[in-house]
This record gives structure tokens, C-alpha cells and sequence, in this order.
């Protein structure tokens, strides 16, 4: 089980809702859901096991958020990262060594 320290900062739907207007997608409820929880935050307990491929596990250390500092602030990240993530993903977080962690928003990555 993953434990997470919540960020101190609020979470702003409108910040999420002009995301979304830049991506031309909506959200999955449960990442909203997430985000009106925690709005990113550091992972406590952070090695994630994935079920099968090439790579076995990772070790997360942080989601973004809303109004947070660039460098954890989901706007910042997209507009840092735009061009250089796949088409309709988005940055949700970065693991130890600097690596970002995108969430596939794409209808046929989810649901």
C-alpha cells in the first residue's frame, strides 16, 4: 500500500478545469478524486511493483498538484513537458531519479 503525505496547499478546480482545456480531455473521477484528497504530495511509502514487463518496480517520491511550487504544479509540468510527453497524458508525478510518471488520458488507455 502506497502512503501519502498530503500537500498543505488547497486544490483548485479551476486550475484542473484549464488543464483539461488544454488537453482536450476530461479527467478519470478517480484521479479528481485524488487530487481533492491529497492535490499531490510526497510518497512515504513509495516502491511500487508492477505486474508484469520489462521493469519489475519503481520507486515513486512525489504527485502533483494544484498551486503548488513549478517544479510539483501540474500546469507547470504539462506546459514544461508538453512536447516531449506522449499526445493526451499528462504529468502526475516523478520518481526518485527525476523520471515523470504521466497519466494516459486517452478513452482506450483507461475505463
Amino acid at each position: 500500500m502506497i502512503i501519502i503525505k498530503p500537500n498543505s496547499k488547497r486544490f483548485s478546480q479551476k486550475d484542473l478545469n484549464e488543464l483539461e482545456k488544454k488537453v482536450c480531455a476530461p479527467f478519470p473521477e478517480e484521479y479528481v478524486n485524488f487530487l481533492r484528497k491529497y492535490n499531490g504530495g510526497e510518497v512515504e511509502d513509495n516502491i511500487i511493483k508492477l505486474p508484469s514487463g520489462e521493469i519489475e518496480s519503481f520507486i515513486l517520491s512525489s504527485f502533483f498538484g494544484t498551486r503548488l511550487e513549478d517544479i510539483n504544479d501540474l500546469l507547470s509540468c504539462y506546459d514544461t513537458f508538453e512536447g516531449r510527453i506522449p499526445k493526451g497524458s499528462i504529468p502526475i508525478g516523478r520518481d526518485v531519479g527525476g523520471n515523470i510518471v504521466c497519466l494516459n488520458l486517452n478513452r482506450e488507455g483507461y475505463g
